[in-house]
């Protein structure tokens, strides 16, 4: 069955999401203006970012979290699985358990009724994995193909989780390949034969759905997305947060097998540079670290990675959490102790070795 979408064939593109949304400060000062006083239920804050969290009681915090993506591959049906699996990640990033979504869909007027319908199959059958139901769908004419995902989920507040939080002489885990916006780029110049690319779809299909469990362990710390940002994006909100520079080994960080061969081919995504330029001013690269590794660390994902720090008594039993065939790994540690205050380290968050 061909469920592609036809005469209007996406490419692999994947936006540059802020980190920090811009309208953040601006909708607090609006609120401020206004006299608007935000509950202290909202957990999360106002405009702080695609993920917001309720305190509804004791026991209960919601979590909404909303992504928008563009295509990432040429099949509808692994498009809307691509997509509600990044939307399930940044839940699963705070240690909550789905319990449905909401899709809207931007869809070229030129796409068949069979290309509309796997889009929606697609996004279904992900959340159904995720334990989960996608509660409602829609579908709009538009020039370009683009998902807008929310997925609500409920975590006990005692184990809700975040980019914030980690301590000091914390390990590093990833959990998941890197080099999904690397595969992309390939794609869309005709440079994946069918085994790479199936390998993309089935790696960006895979929800993590580790983050439940590891909210569960005291010795988990704080967990993050690894999302459009790239992994140094996530590193640095987990360093700042904490005000404790990170340690990265490049050399152990878990990547789909062809990444770094086809990065120095030239397959980059474009959203790698604009990555880099935000924060690369913070980051401390040694001259041994290739131009293609560079890439990786700053690939954009949908694949839901995440980025884990807890003890290091505990980091045998994190990487036995996490799914084997997903690839998982320590990939650095965080300072025993804050930096010296004026120091070099606090403009240099990441130190990265290869």
């Amino acid at each position: 069955m061909n469920r592609s979408m036809e005469a209007s064939r996406t490419v692999a593109r994947f936006p540059g999401d802020s980190v920090v949304p811009a309208g953040g400060p601006l909708l607090a000062e609006v609120l401020s203006a206004l006299g608007i006083a935000v509950p202290a239920d909202l957990v999360s804050g106002p405009g702080s970012g695609s993920t917001t969290l309720w305190k509804i009681n004791a026991a209960q915090t919601l979590v909404l979290a909303t992504t928008r993506r563009e295509a990432a591959i040429d099949d509808a049906y692994a498009c809307g699985r691509i997509a509600a699996t990044a939307a399930l990640t940044a839940v699963h990033a705070v240690a909550a358990t789905p319990l449905f979504a909401r899709m809207r869909c931007e869809c070229p007027a030129a796409a068949s009724d069979l290309a509309r319908r796997s889009l929606v199959e697609g996004a279904a059958i992900a959340m159904r994995d995720a334990g989960a139901v996608l509660a409602d769908a829609r579908l709009i004419d538009a020039p370009n193909l683009l998902f807008d995902v929310t997925v609500a989920g409920i975590v006990r507040p005692d184990r809700l989780r975040g980019a914030h939080g980690a301590r000091p002489d914390d390990v590093l885990i990833l959990a998941g390949q890197l080099g999904a916006g690397i595969y992309a780029a390939a794609h869309a110049k005709g440079r994946l034969d069918d085994d790479a690319r199936r390998a993309l779809i089935d790696d960006a299909s895979r929800s993590n759905a580790v983050g439940i469990a590891l909210g569960r362990l005291k010795n988990v710390h704080a967990i993050a997305d690894v999302g459009p940002g790239g992994l140094i994006a996530a590193v640095l909100a987990m360093a700042r947060s904490s005000g404790l520079p990170a340690d990265i080994d490049a050399r152990r960080v878990p990547a789909l097998p062809r990444a770094l061969a086809l990065a120095k081919a030239g397959c980059v995504a474009a959203t790698s540079s604009r990555n880099w330029n935000r924060d690369g001013g913070c980051v401390d690269l040694a001259d041994n670290v290739m131009p293609e590794m560079r890439s990786l660390l700053t690939d954009p994902q949908t694949n839901g990675a995440l980025l884990i720090a807890c003890k290091r008594e505990s980091v045998d039993r994190v990487l036995k959490l996490c799914a084997p065939d997903a690839g998982a790994a320590a990939i650095g540690t965080l300072a025993a102790s804050p930096p010296v205050e004026g120091g070099d380290l606090l403009r240099r968050w990441v130190a990265i070795t290869g």
